[in-house]
């Protein structure tokens, strides 16, 4: 069972800053290889980002509490990553968010 935005071949993913949880599996199964989470997110659930196709090239800003390699782990992305890294936005496919939603 997947979550809001699993399964969608979704590239690219801003969150935005009035988001403060992602829930399991949100967004897995994805092409995901850039995503920017704001810190206004505190939880991100196990696997959020599971089985994407995430390489040396990928683009991905965490917030610090999800920036070690245990919290990575934790929420599916295998890669070393630098927290203040650009965000790659020439491969951004749309993503429809939901006014006033504050989990996805």
């Amino acid at each position: 069972m997947g979550g809001a935005f699993s399964s969608n071949k979704l590239t690219s993913v801003i969150i935005p800053n009035s988001v403060t949880s992602i829930i399991k599996g949100a967004f897995e199964r994805n092409n995901l290889t850039s995503i920017n989470i704001p810190n206004s997110v505190t939880s991100i659930e196990d696997n959020a980002f599971k089985d994407n196709p995430f390489t040396d090239n990928s683009k991905i800003i965490l917030p610090a509490q999800f920036n070690t390699a245990s919290e990575r782990l934790r929420i599916g992305i295998t890669l070393p990553l630098d927290a203040n890294s650009p965000t790659n936005s020439s491969k951004i496919e749309t993503l429809f968010t939901i006014p006033d939603n504050k989990r996805y």
